[in-house]
């Protein structure tokens, strides 16, 4: 078996041990109907997945060395840090992550680059503009990006707004259905604006919590966070890459004309059928999306049917493997090391250095949240870092008292049970 196919079923196990606890380890093709399947155990399923990700690591070309979206050496490495942490051999993790780190011909975007460079924005909100997250277009810093193509067979269309990532019309606001305290429509046409303040054409499915808006950045909700506290000079939280101000711009609505939302008392716009909040620009493309779904380009509106996010999705990019090895530092206890690693991105984002003293799991992941949201698996990490079920409590005050220890994995799915009829698939304890 070549290098990406086992790399690929690495992956796969990444996932499902960290979801489902052990599983029914398959090394050989099934080639005939087999329903005598059992479990194998967490160890073994870890076990297999640093040898295939050991051998990818010693056959795949170097990230520089093959085409955008493909598989690379430092994919391989990377994924071999991270399951190194798990089974506690945090040596072999910090050399896995150094050699993506520092062998890989890889850093951190420090200027302003690509498609929107000369526009107004940052070098943290030019890695999501289109176009803008391959090596082809001089972002040093992607190892794995999942290459987005439209209109083509296998790609997304325009004509449906379709795409691998429909992360504007789930995250960001529904602001074309956003009504003024008089009832007047917000927006003109009462349509979504293709603008950055607009949010693109959400249908706020997804409302990101209070931990990220607000309490990781050091902010208070309660407060006008449009002028963020003068200590906040981490860029990440800047007005480009976190929308906290909406414009109202309808001039059939005199008294409201040119102002914020914010410039209102909350109660009115939640009984007028507010649905706006605060989102980061990272899950839209302002001002990029296709020809296609302009409804208006005077106006800058949108047709109903957009709501994809039209640029290539990254996997890794190498502020995570910075965050294993920091990990991998902290729990061997070098402190030091760690906090270095963190503050390489933090540098980027023009953020407080953290002391090492102030290095645990759960800044760590806080770090991760500030860099990473809406691209890592973030129930993943929480599930491999055994964070999940605390953090739910802690962080999440929808679910904090639904959900129970043994929510730290998934269900072993019945029709799986009941399908494996001559072996003993055993469900997960707690279901």
């Amino acid at each position: 078996m070549g290098g990406e196919a086992k790399l690929f079923r690495a992956f796969a196990y990444h996932k499902l041990v960290h979801l489902f606890g052990g599983v029914p380890l398959i090394i050989d093709e099934v080639t005939s109907p087999k329903s005598d399947f059992t479990r194998a155990s967490r160890d073994e399923v870890l076990r297999q997945i640093i040898q295939d990700a050991t051998d990818a690591a010693a056959s795949l070309p170097n990230v520089g060395a093959v085409k955008d979206g493909k598989l690379n050496k430092a994919v391989a490495n990377h994924l071999l840090a991270e399951t190194y942490i798990v089974i506690k051999e945090y040596d072999k993790a910090i050399a896995a992550a150094t050699e993506v780190i520092q062998n890989s011909n890889l850093r951190l975007m420090t200027e302003r680059f690509g498609s929107l460079r000369t526009q107004p924005g940052d070098v943290y909100y030019d890695l999501f503009r289109v176009e803008n997250q391959n090596r082809a277009a001089g972002n040093m810093e992607s190892i794995w990006v999942i290459q987005y193509e439209l209109d083509v067979i296998g790609g997304g269309l325009t004509s449906s707004g379709s795409a691998l990532n429909n992360l504007e019309r789930s995250v960001a606001p529904a602001v074309f259905s956003i009504s003024d305290p008089s009832g007047r429509g917000a927006m003109l046409d009462n349509a979504s604006a293709s603008t950055l303040n607009g949010g693109g054409r959400g249908v706020s499915f997804v409302r990101p919590s209070d931990y990220y808006l607000y309490d990781v950045w050091g902010l208070d909700p309660k407060k006008d966070n449009r002028v963020l506290d003068p200590a906040v000079t981490d860029i990440r939280t800047s007005p480009f890459n976190i929308v906290r101000d909406f414009i109202y711009n309808n001039p059939a609505s005199p008294q409201y004309f040119g102002k914020s939302l914010l410039d209102f008392p909350a109660p009115n716009w939640l009984s007028a059928g507010w649905r706006w909040y605060p989102y980061p620009s990272k899950v839209t493309t302002p001002g990029q999306h296709p020809a296609g779904l302009i409804a208006d380009a005077t106006k800058l509106t949108l047709r109903n049917t957009a709501g994809a996010t039209f640029r290539d999705m990254y996997m890794i990019r190498l502020p995570e493997t910075l965050f294993l090895r920091a990990e991998a530092y902290l729990l061997k206890g070098d402190l030091v090391n760690a906090a270095a690693d963190l503050n390489a991105v933090r540098a980027r984002a023009k953020a407080a250095p953290v002391l090492p003293s102030e290095v645990t799991l759960d800044y760590i992941l806080d770090e991760r949240a500030r860099e990473l949201m809406f691209e890592e698996d973030r129930r993943l990490t929480l599930s491999r870092m055994g964070k999940l079920v605390e953090r739910v409590r802690k962080y999440n005050p929808l679910n904090s008292g639904n959900i129970s220890d043994h929510h730290a994995l998934f269900p072993i799915p019945f029709s799986e049970i009941e399908a494996n009829k001559d072996g003993n698939l055993e469900q997960n304890p707690g279901y």
